[in-house]
């Protein structure tokens, strides 16, 4: 897989969807970002809700909150649980399938 410059850092293209991910990340690691992102924006969808309504039942920025989205970056373990309980689901529902975060 082909990276581009970025910085001091080096990002490569997911596969998937084109988007620039950070380098360092295993395949299995994009894949779980992709996929915690699409279940949180499915839920966010399913309340009709913006990013920045879910920004502000969850205290976090709409900018942070659009990267977990688009897989760019995993939210933290109390960002998670707050994702969570603002859209109504459990943080087990959000990561099925996926190991565990160190």
């Amino acid at each position: 897989m082909e990276g581009t410059l970025y910085g001091q850092g080096v990002l490569l293209e997911c596969p998937l969807c084109g988007q620039e991910v950070p380098d360092g990340l295993s395949q299995e690691e994009i894949s779980e970002n992709l996929l915690l992102g699409l279940r949180v924006r499915a839920a966010r969808k399913a309340k009709k809700w913006s990013l920045q309504v879910l920004a502000e039942h969850c205290n976090a920025s709409a900018k942070g909150l659009q990267h977990v989205e688009y897989g760019y970056r995993w939210p933290s373990v109390p960002c998670l649980i707050r994702i969570a309980r603002a859209l109504d689901v459990s943080v087990d529902a959000l990561t099925e399938g996926m190991r565990g975060r160190d």
